[in-house]
Formats: structure tokens, C-alpha cells, sequence
């Protein structure tokens, strides 16, 4: 019998421990709740359309949003709309896209270094040793599946260098990406070709074959065409406020530097953003990256590194709330990356197999437990969803929703304020008394107030109020109603 070649063993492994690995934690979808203040916004926003009747508008909160784009909330939608229930069709999304994630590690692997297989298969078990990798495919963030495009799309720039065809598969990767976040495989793309060119003295790259190149061409305005369809989408339909909207509050309001008191962030606080709870992981993927241009010795790779500082740079001097789960976008990089230059310290196979798995113990293996794995809500939370769903079903049509959320620790999250109590129409909230009732003032409502408030938020406000009842007082919140506010003297 003619034995297999151990370039096809490796792939073969690669697939069916990236298959295995993702069937393992598959049935955690169903367990639990949702737990980030996120995914309350995925739930909101997903459930906008149908109860909006409206596919080409993202809602939250009652009323259209343009901070995310819809890619995600479609396909979450599409689960509920054929009756997948509401845990699991929010979560299935961005664990499929973690299955599709191992499968380009494995292509970015091997983009890197096409001819050490072992490397495919290393990088696959590498990603696999995130604890974080899993806690957010078991999610209903928006996060694996940007993570998914972003390394699909390097993968394929990559190999586009010296097989033009895909540079077409990279632009559709490039714009999917956009319409899941944000546009981050369009800026790394742009960091990668502007790294090689203004680095052509060491990279040897020539930018005019691209230019003159037509699929290149021709895949650039593809990748333009898809980036920019939602936002011109919602443009036309909401006002041209929308851009500044998209890319100044989401994008250049969050990463302009040095333009808050946020602006430079103490080192330890840094070290989490970027390493978060697996510094041996993701630190020794670091250095990968910078030693991959050498141990691959492809001049072309040195763009990696720079696009690695770049990122470090960015969450350093970031004006805005950034936060550690925007380094997942690199962990298959790093996988990638360690995978590659470990095979490559050594001379035979046998020595190369140990250096993998070395590395991948090192990194703590490939199995996370359940109980590392966030799955269900804190109590407050879902005290705030018991004490929320109550208000839902007494909201009458001609009732203005108030909500107090002064105390962070005990505050409702507005996600699941909306999908459960105002899904169709805007509420008031806020976290600051004198704000809330300056919101409630400017709706120029009518009728009553309906609100959901702690007892000592609720104390705060009590004198602004007019003939203020107390439905119920359970759940760790007060759920009232008045007839109005007291008028202004």
C-alpha cells in the first residue's frame, strides 16, 4: 500500500481537527444567555427588521442606526425568520464564521509558506488554543466574523502578489468585510500595498505591474463598489449626516490620536488590550511576525510587521473606547505566523512536529473548558431582563418609555431594553438625572411616562415627577408611572 505523502497527511489533519475541534464546542451554542453589552445590541438590531419591516435599514433603540453595518444582523435575522430560536440563531452566525476562520488560517499558513504543510496544520491548532477565539465564535458579536474576512482577505493579497487572479477574491473579502464591521481588510490592504511600495528597496516590489494589471484593476473597484454600497444605501435614504455618522463617530472619532484624555494609555492597560489572558499565545505570535519576512526569507512578508505596529500604535494613542477583543482580528495572523517560523527552526519533520506541539502546549492546548468560556449572564443582568420584559407587556402605544441607568453596576443594558420593551419606536435614557429628564422634555411628549429605574436611581428623579406610582418593585428595580414631568418654573 503506497503510503500518503506527508504534505496530504498535514492538510488532512488540518481539516478534520479544524472540523472536530469546531463539532466539540458546538453544543455550548444553546447554553445559557447572552452576556456582553453587545450582543443585546446584536438581538436589538436583529430583530429590527421584521419588526420594523424594514431589510435596508439597520434599527436599534426604535429608531435607525448607522454605527454597524447589517451583514450579520441579516443572517441572524434569516435564522429567526425560519424560527431558529433566539440564542442560538444570534450565536450560530459568528460560530459559523469561526469554522470558516480555521479554514483561512490554514490558507493564510500556507499563503506564507506554500511548501511547509506541517505549518497549514500548526496554525489550525494554534488558533484553536484561544480561549478568546472561542468565547467570541460562542457569542453574538460582530467580532470572529471580522476576523474571518480580515484573514481571508490577507491571505488571498498575499498569494495575489504572484497569482493575479486573486486579487478578485480578495476584493470580495475586502468588501464582505466592510458591510460585517468595518472597513479594516480595506485599510490593511491599502497598509499592505503602500508597505511594499515605499519599501521597494527591500521588498523588490513593483507597483506598476499592479496598475497595469486588469484583474487588479478591475478587483479594486469591486472591493470600492461593496465597501461603499451600504453607506450610500443609507445616505440616500436618511441624509447625507449619515457619513460624518459612520466615519466620524464609529471610525475617526475612536482612532483620531491624541485628541482626549484616553489618548495615551499606561502600560499595563496596553498589555491587556493587546495580549489580553494569553500573553504566551499571542506574544510569541508577535514576534513571529516580525522574524516571519527572515525565517521565510520573502522580502515581500516585511508589510506584516508593519501592519502589526501599526495596530499596536493605534490602540495605544486611540481617542475613543477601544478594547482587547479588537486584537482577535490578529490572532490568526499570529497563529499563523508561530506556526510557520516554529516548523522552520529545524531541519527534519520529526523535529519539526515537536516544535509544533511544543508551541501548542506552551499556549496551553487546544481544549478550552466550559467554565473559561463565558456563557451565562450575570445576575444583574438578568434581574434586568426579568424587571424589562415586565415593562414590555404593560407599555401602552401612548406611553413615552423611560429608563435610568445612573449606576453602571446595575444598569439595564439598551439593547435589551429596546428588543424587549420599545423595539418599534425611541425611549429616553441616560446615565446622568439632569440629562434624562432633559431627553424626556425634548421628546415634547403628551402623554404618560412608563419608566424602569433602581430604587435609588428612582429617588434621584421622584421630585421631577408627576403623580409617580410604583408598579411593582422586584428584580432590583422599581417599574413606575406618571403622568408627566413637573413644569419648569
Amino acid at each position: 500500500m503506497k503510503e500518503m505523502p506527508l504534505g496530504t497527511v498535514a492538510i488532512a489533519f488540518a481539516a478534520l481537527f479544524g472540523i472536530a475541534i469546531w463539532f466539540f464546542y458546538l453544543p455550548n451554542l444553546s447554553i445559557g444567555s447572552l452576556v456582553h453589552y453587545d450582543e443585546y445590541y446584536t438581538l436589538d438590531r436583529s430583530t429590527g427588521f421584521a419588526k420594523n419591516n424594514d431589510w435596508f435599514t439597520v434599527y436599534s433603540e426604535g429608531a435607525p442606526t448607522f454605527k454597524k453595518p447589517p451583514l450579520q444582523y441579516w443572517m441572524s435575522a434569516g435564522l429567526l425568520a425560519i424560527g431558529v430560536g433566539e440564542i442560538v440563531a444570534l450565536r450560530l452566525t459568528s460560530y459559523f464564521f469561526a469554522l470558516l476562520t480555521l479554514a483561512a488560517v490554514a490558507a493564510l499558513a500556507h499563503a506564507i509558506a506554500p511548501r511547509s504543510k506541517l505549518a497549514v496544520a500548526g496554525a489550525v491548532v494554534l488558533l484553536s488554543c484561544s480561549g478568546s477565539f472561542w468565547q467570541f465564535a460562542l457569542s453574538a458579536m460582530l467580532d470572529t466574523g471580522a476576523t474571518f474576512f480580515v484573514t481571508a482577505a490577507l491571505a488571498s493579497a498575499i498569494i495575489a502578489l504572484n497569482n493575479p487572479k486573486f486579487w478578485l477574491p480578495t476584493a470580495v473579502f475586502v468588501g464582505l468585510g466592510t458591510l460585517q464591521k468595518a472597513p479594516v481588510g480595506l485599510i490593511l490592504l491599502n497598509v499592505f500595498i503602500a508597505s511594499l511600495h515605499y519599501g521597494r528597496h527591500w521588498t523588490g516590489f513593483d507597483i506598476s505591474a499592479l496598475r497595469q494589471n486588469l484583474l487588479c484593476r478591475r478587483a479594486i473597484r469591486i472591493a470600492l463598489i461593496i465597501s461603499i454600497s451600504w453607506l450610500v444605501l443609507q445616505a440616500f435614504r436618511h441624509g447625507f449626516h449619515v457619513v460624518d455618522k459612520t466615519i466620524g463617530g464609529q471610525m475617526l472619532g475612536r482612532f483620531t490620536p491624541l485628541t482626549s484624555e484616553r489618548s495615551i494609555r499606561e502600560y499595563g492597560a496596553m498589555i491587556r488590550l493587546i495580549l489580553g489572558n494569553e500573553p504566551m499565545l499571542r506574544g510569541l505570535g508577535i514576534l513571529a511576525i516580525f522574524a516571519l519576512p527572515f525565517a521565510t526569507r520573502r522580502r515581500e512578508l516585511l508589510p506584516l510587521p508593519v501592519i502589526m505596529v501599526l495596530f499596536i500604535v493605534a490602540m495605544f494613542l486611540a481617542s475613543g473606547k477601544v478594547y482587547g477583543r479588537y486584537s482577535l482580528l490578529f490572532e490568526p495572523l499570529q497563529a499563523a505566523a508561530l506556526a510557520v517560523v516554529a516548523t522552520s527552526l529545524v531541519p527534519k519533520t520529526p523535529f519539526k512536529v515537536l516544535a509544533l506541539v511544543a508551541v501548542v502546549f506552551a499556549a496551553g492546548g487546544p481544549i478550552t473548558s466550559s467554565d473559561e468560556i463565558e456563557l451565562h449572564a450575570s445576575e444583574a443582568t438578568r434581574n434586568g431582563i426579568l424587571a424589562t420584559k415586565e415593562v414590555g407587556k404593560a407599555l401602552q402605544e401612548d406611553e413615552l418609555f423611560v429608563a435610568c441607568m445612573f449606576d453602571r453596576a446595575t444598569r439595564p443594558f439598551p439593547g435589551f431594553l429596546s428588543a424587549y420593551v420599545s423595539p418599534t419606536r425611541p425611549f429616553v435614557r441616560n446615565g446622568v438625572p439632569d440629562k434624562l429628564i432633559a431627553g424626556i422634555r425634548k421628546r415634547e411628549h403628551t402623554g404618560s411616562l412608563r419608566g424602569l429605574c433602581t430604587p435609588d436611581d428612582l429617588r434621584i428623579i421622584e421630585a421631577q415627577l408627576v403623580d409617580l406610582e410604583q408598579v411593582s418593585n422586584k428584580f432590583g428595580f422599581v417599574h413606575w408611572t406618571a403622568t408627566g414631568l413637573v413644569q419648569k418654573n
